[in-house]
Order: structure tokens, then C-alpha cells, then sequence
């Protein structure tokens, strides 16, 4: 969910491009390449997206973003996101993840003009990974090829006067990495495909209509729990010269058959958003580790 002048959209697009498009990893499957624990710099970035899932509103945003990428034994910051790490083994991983959701204003959103503005959000839980197949015989994270059963469970909270709890969600997913070499680059093709599910307060916090600010064109409407639709990215990226980041995705939403998609607030059942961006590494540490820990 997210607008112009929302003030978290450069975290929001650097998680985008950064975690959205899965950085190179090595092609070798005998070679462990050895890569510093923290590595920090900044990024342009531009994108188009849709005001939220299901709006008929999209816009265009070009901004800096910080890149930073953490390979600590528990917290970690990499191409799969920010996340602590209870549990690492060959087949299975028990992590804890976060999301978030930036305001929308309503002002600027014609299905939304009267209504309150949508505060951001902070999403936290655990997420299940199932390591189901994989060529390659580096640590998960960073083989040639992998294909992996994703579920996080995540609460999502907001602040007003205080913090408040507005859901439960969660988006069980499979995701295919494969890292090639071309042009000169090893590059990593990232697939994620999934469906969306929340509980009702989640639900009614983006798509519902209150009693006090229906019109005759947004009828009052109260969202139900259940199927949020269904959401695909396809994701590359490559690293030059050990310094500079280039990556691109490509994500569609469907929310025909979501539980709430007869919501006057839905004014299209299919989103594309696509973004690229490109950042220089500026300090690394000096200490190394293994990559894919």
C-alpha cells in the first residue's frame, strides 16, 4: 500500500528491489566464496506501483533507497529481507520475519477521498521455509538452483495513540532461485508465487467501507476473513565488480475470488507493478564469512 508522499517509501522500495530481486550468488558448486559480514551503501531506484492491491490508481516514484546486507549467525539482512534466524538446517528454516505497509493518503485516492488515511504498518512473525529441491552443494541461500516452501505468519501493527494490532496474514508461496552466468555476470532469476490470507480486521482495515463514510457510491461494507488473491514476482539481479547492485522485478496481482473483492474500495482485480534500481557498495567490513550463512 503505498503513495507519493508517504515518508517510509524509500525503505519500502529499497525492500522492493533489494529483497524482490534476489542478488547474485556463486555458480560453482564446489567453490565457497568468502563475503564480508556487513556490506552498506545507497541506491536510485524506479518504480510504479499500484496505490494498493486492488486499486485502479498506480504511480511513479524515483528514490534513493540505503542498501545494507548483514550475514550475522542470528540477524540477518540480505536479499530475502531483514529476519532473525531461529532454526538453519539443510531442509528446513524457522525464521522471524517482518513486513511493512506505508500510509496511503486518502485525499489522493479517489476510491478512498472522505475516509480516514491508511496508517503505515509493521508486520512481524515467524515464517516456515521447506528446502524442497536444489542443485548445488553450498549452504541453502546460496545454491545453484532451489526451490522452497515459504509460509510466514505475521501480525500487523499501526500506531494510533499507541500501537494497535490490525491483523493476522500470511502468504504460503513457492519460490524457484537459479543463478546463472551471463554476460560476463553471474545472475540470480528469482520466481515467487503465492496466495494471500488474513484475518478480518486485516482485511477490514484496507477494504472496508465504515457506516459514516459510505456514499451512494461507496456503499457502507464490512470485509470478511479468508483469500486475499493471489501475487507472482519475477525477480533478477547481478553485483559488478564486487560494488555496484543491479536488479528489476516484475509483480501482478489477482484479486479475483479474494474474500473481499466486491469491496467498492477494489476498482481493478489485477495490479502490474515493475521496478529496477542500481546502488554502489561504499564499506564493507573486514571480516569474512562463508557465503550463504
Amino acid at each position: 500500500m503505498v503513495r507519493a508522499d508517504a515518508p517510509g517509501l524509500a525503505w519500502r522500495c529499497a525492500w522492493i528491489l533489494a529483497a524482490g530481486c534476489c542478488a547474485a550468488g556463486p555458480v560453482s558448486s564446489q567453490a565457497k566464496e568468502l563475503l564480508p559480514v556487513w556490506e552498506a551503501g545507497i541506491g536510485l531506484g524506479y518504480t510504479r506501483l499500484p496505490d494498493y492491491r486492488g486499486s485502479d490508481e498506480a504511480h511513479a516514484y524515483v528514490l534513493p533507497f540505503p542498501l545494507i546486507v548483514y550475514r550475522g549467525d542470528f540477524f540477518k539482512s540480505d536479499r530475502e529481507g531483514v529476519r532473525a534466524q531461529f532454526l538453519d538446517s539443510r531442509y528446513v528454516e524457522i525464521e522471524l520475519s517482518a513486513g511493512a505497509t506505508v500510509p496511503v493518503n486518502s485525499k489522493n485516492n479517489k476510491a478512498r477521498q472522505g475516509m480516514p488515511d491508511l496508517r503505515p504498518t509493521l508486520e512481524l512473525g515467524p515464517a516456515l521455509k521447506v528446502h524442497l529441491a536444489s542443485i548445488g552443494e553450498q549452504a541453502p541461500g546460496d545454491r545453484d538452483f532451489e526451490l522452497d516452501f515459504r509460509m510466514p505468519l505475521r501480525i500487523a501493527l499501526t500506531w494510533d495513540d499507541g500501537p494497535r494490532d490490525v491483523g493476522l496474514l500470511t502468504f504460503p508461496s513457492l519460490a524457484m532461485d537459479n543463478r546463472v552466468r551471463f554476460l560476463g555476470s553471474r545472475w540470480n532469476v528469482g520466481v515467487l508465487a503465492g496466495g494471500y490470507f488474513a484475518d478480518q480486521r486485516y482485511n477490514q482495515y484496507f477494504y472496508g467501507v465504515p457506516q459514516e463514510f459510505a456514499t451512494p457510491e461507496r456503499p457502507a461494507y464490512t470485509a470478511r476473513a479468508g483469500f486475499g488473491g493471489w501475487q507472482a514476482i519475477l525477480a533478477l539481479s547481478t553485483t559488478y565488480a564486487k560494488h555496484t547492485w543491479v536488479g528489476a522485478f516484475v509483480k501482478a496481482d489477482w484479486i479475483t475470488g479474494a474474500t473481499f473483492d466486491d469491496s467498492p474500495l477494489v476498482r481493478q482485480r489485477r495490479n502490474i507493478a515493475f521496478g529496477i534500481g542500481v546502488s554502489q557498495i561504499l564499506g564493507t567490513s573486514d571480516q569474512l564469512v562463508e557465503a550463504g550463512r
